[in-house]
Order: C-alpha cells, then sequence, then structure tokens
C-alpha cells in the first residue's frame, strides 16, 4: 500500500511539474548570445548599441540573466523590454509610396518545394494542378492574444510560458520614428512585435491546425504566406474545392 501511495504521489508530482515547467537560462548562454550580436544594427529603444552589448557581455552576462530568469520566473515582462519603435525602411533610395517601405522577404524554400511537388504530379497522364496563393493583410496584426494562449495551452505548453507570453503580447507601448519625428505613443494588445524573432513562430504555432484533410492537397505555409496546391487527377476537382472552403472557415 505505501509502495501505491508512493508512485501516485511520484506520478502526480511529475505531472504536477510539466504543467508548472519553466525555462531558465544560464550566464553562459546570456554571455554567447550577446557575443553574436550584431554590431552594426541599429539600437532598440533603450539606445544601447550592439557594439557595447557585445564588447560588454563578459560584465552583462550575470546581471541580464538574473533579470530574465525573474520575468520567466514570475511570467512578467518589464515595460521597457516590450516598448517598441518602429523605424519604416524603404525598399529603393527615394521612396515615393507607402508601399516604398515594405520590407523584402525571401520564399525561396516555400517556392521550391510548391513547384516540385507540382511538377512530380504532372509527370502523371490526366492530372493538372491548381494553386491558390493567399496574401493574409497585416496577417501578425491580427493575433489575438488571448486565442493564441488557448491554442499554446492546447498543444501541451506550460501554463507558467503561456502567462509569460499573454504578458509580453499585451500592454506594449510602440511609436514610429521616422528622423528626427516621433508619433505619438500608443498601447498595443493584440498582434506581435514586428522584428521579434518570436513573431513568426507564435503565428505558426497559431496556425497549426491549418492542415490538408485530403492527400491530394498541399497547403504550404511561410510564415503568413500561405500556398493551397490542388493535385487534380481526371479533372476531379472535388476535393480541392472542398479545401478551399475550409481554410475560408
Amino acid at each position: 500500500m505505501a509502495e501505491i501511495k508512493e508512485e501516485r504521489c511520484i506520478l502526480h508530482n511529475a505531472h504536477s511539474w510539466l504543467m508548472c515547467y519553466r525555462i531558465s537560462l544560464t550566464a553562459f548562454v546570456c554571455r554567447a548570445v550577446l557575443g553574436r550580436i550584431v554590431v552594426h544594427k541599429a539600437a532598440g529603444p533603450d539606445g544601447i548599441p550592439g557594439r557595447v552589448l557585445r564588447a560588454c557581455s563578459g560584465e552583462l552576462a550575470e546581471v541580464l540573466t538574473d533579470i530574465f530568469n525573474l520575468s520567466l520566473a514570475h511570467a512578467v515582462v518589464p515595460t521597457c523590454f516590450k516598448s517598441t519603435s518602429i523605424i519604416p525602411v524603404p525598399k529603393n533610395s527615394k521612396p515615393s509610396s507607402l508601399n516604398d517601405y515594405r520590407p523584402n522577404r525571401s520564399t525561396e524554400d516555400a517556392v521550391s518545394i510548391a513547384l516540385h511537388s507540382v511538377l512530380s504530379h504532372l509527370d502523371n497522364k490526366n492530372t493538372y494542378a491548381r494553386l491558390l496563393f493567399i496574401d493574409f493583410s497585416s496577417a501578425f496584426n491580427t493575433i489575438i492574444p488571448s486565442k493564441l494562449i488557448t491554442k499554446l495551452t492546447d498543444l501541451g505548453i506550460s501554463s507558467l510560458m503561456c502567462n509569460w507570453l499573454l504578458d509580453f503580447l499585451t500592454s506594449r507601448p510602440q511609436h514610429v520614428r521616422l528622423d528626427n519625428h516621433c508619433s505619438s505613443t500608443i498601447t498595443i494588445n493584440t498582434g506581435v512585435p514586428q522584428g521579434c524573432v518570436m513573431s513568426p513562430f507564435l503565428y505558426s504555432l497559431l496556425t497549426h491546425d491549418c492542415r490538408p484533410a485530403d492527400s491530394s492537397n498541399t497547403i504550404i505555409k511561410f510564415a503568413d504566406d500561405t500556398t493551397v496546391i490542388g493535385l487534380i487527377k481526371d479533372s476531379d476537382e472535388a476535393a480541392y474545392r472542398e479545401e478551399v472552403d475550409r481554410l475560408a472557415e
């Protein structure tokens, strides 16, 4: 009986540990990350140049590690870490419209996969393909943090980490700066931060359940760029049409 109680206790503790598991950093990892900072990139809202952070990585690692671990342990992100200064960068040297400020993106991997899938299918007789290219308007800005957290919870992410992400994504001060001019600051409670390395990853997790229902269809996602490929045989487009309807829903 004692052994059974002990086993149940171990299982209960293991379950509690999984639900409360939190990520912690070490000074070694923090120092390594600081040492990889690209020095020619612009400083963040704190105004500290990357050259300083990299050169002083040994002195700053211990301090920053303590700050990061406290943030993770309490699921709270300091407001100064969430503050964003958006600086539009034109695609050409003489911008004449707002579209000239859109960033270039690389989707070569997604294009290669799409081409391989279609060309392999067309090697067979009585076949053709239909492709639907979808461009979500400001996809990253439309993420609702509460809905994202619900999906992360369903994926088994610990409640502590979910709470940290929720805090990170809400109450974010943001302004736009162009040359020496700054807009007024507003507080953002939707979307994910522009330029943040986690943003494409979080968007991918939000849309992880966007998968084809039929084996003749393929959905290729590159962050917010989505392509639906229908490999049609004998002029039967029923599965492809149903896939498009599901995606629209």
